[in-house]
């Protein structure tokens, strides 16, 4: 069977764990040659000997996405080694539920520096490298928050919902250079940033029953699910569609819910 990423070389931040860890996998198991980035050095290096094990080829660096000079300098490394970038996940993020007259400022910047100017930075230096080729494709990870929003979360949905209009305005930007750019929007994924949160509630078992039943489906989307989708719009089976937001949330946006909204999980 023809492999989707055939010696592509796409840059995946946030590769340690959950979203970005499997989609380095999926990625490099479809051909692709991966260039993986975190803060945290062992659990990357988990995910490139997971991936070089299964005979992949990666090439990996700790890297604070928020300081533009590291951010360039990876970038540079990748292309000087291959010649080329053909793709980027951008899947790094934070995020955590508090009240509004909790959050202070500083907490409030951190995370739109997480979340928004890491991606921006990203993109600015894929774009960089990527425009001579006239080729290439961006896959920015929102999330469904972005359209609907849960109590007590407000920075982390304004950064998804910034992440998905960046998305559009880099399509703008990028697309006479030939390079596409598309946001995925996971609903509750079974990611550890999601299993603390059920942890951390009052009563876990109802929390996770809580996000299984606001899918049509039934459960919780697996990383391996967001990075299908990740991969099918870093291919050029999707060389057609620019500017857009694919949700894969299991249908749950499809959905209205009746009664009072939950105020706490």
């Amino acid at each position: 069977m023809q492999k989707l990423l055939p010696n592509k070389v796409i840059i995946v931040t946030g590769a340690a764990g959950g979203i970005g860890a499997a989609s380095a996998e999926y990625f490099s198991a479809q051909g692709a040659i991966v260039a993986l980035t975190d803060l945290q050095a062992d659990p990357l290096q988990q995910t490139v000997r997971k991936i070089n094990s299964q005979g992949g080829e990666t090439i990996s660096a700790v890297v604070d996405l928020c300081i533009e000079e590291q951010v360039a300098n990876f970038f540079n490394q990748v292309h000087a080694k291959y010649g080329k970038i053909d793709g980027l996940m951008a899947c790094a993020g934070v995020g955590y539920q508090q009240t509004v007259l909790e959050t202070e400022a500083e907490s409030f910047s951190r995370v739109m520096e997480a979340n928004v100017l890491s991606v921006f930075l990203c993109c600015k230096h894929a774009y960089r490298l990527m425009q001579s080729a006239q080729s290439g494709s961006l896959v920015l990870i929102a999330s469904r928050l972005a359209h609907a929003a849960y109590p007590n979360m407000t920075p982390y949905i304004a950064s998804k919902g910034a992440v998905l209009s960046m998305s559009r305005s880099l399509a703008v930007d990028f697309g006479e250079a030939g390079i596409r750019v598309n946001a995925v929007l996971p609903g509750a994924t079974e990611t550890p940033m999601q299993i603390k949160e059920i942890a951390q509630s009052d009563n876990p078992v109802e929390a996770r029953r809580f996000f299984e039943n606001q899918t049509i489906i039934g459960g919780l989307a697996q990383p391996q699910d967001i990075a299908q989708a990740a991969g099918f719009l870093l291919s050029d089976n999707s060389r057609f569609i620019t500017g857009t937001g694919v949700t894969v949330d299991g249908g749950c946006l499809a959905r209205i819910f009746e009664g009072a909204a939950q105020k706490e999980i």
